[in-house]
């Protein structure tokens, strides 16, 4: 299997934020983008998506805040709790 390039961070990254960034580099594969394109309304593009996009706001390396995205991940948090997933 041959992973994708992981981006460069500090060296002593704790466990969760090595995992966000293999997480990140996994979903962000070309393969997310050929989804988007190829069947943006299919259920498991809309998932893949949104693990790359919560694991990129989650190690706050890019200079984009990406406020969307952080709203999105907070209103699928409440729902997930709500429901008693989380």
């Amino acid at each position: 299997m041959i992973l994708p390039e992981i981006h460069k961070g500090k060296p002593n990254r704790t466990l969760e934020r090595k995992a966000l960034a293999v997480i990140e580099a996994l979903a962000s594969d070309d393969c997310c983008q050929e989804l988007e394109l190829s069947k943006p309304n299919d259920l498991l593009t809309q998932k893949l998506l949104s693990i790359y996009e919560y694991a990129h706001i989650a190690l706050g390396d890019c200079r984009n805040p990406h406020d969307d995205w952080r709203a999105k991940l907070l209103k699928a948090y409440k729902y997930l709790k709500r429901h008693k997933i989380i």
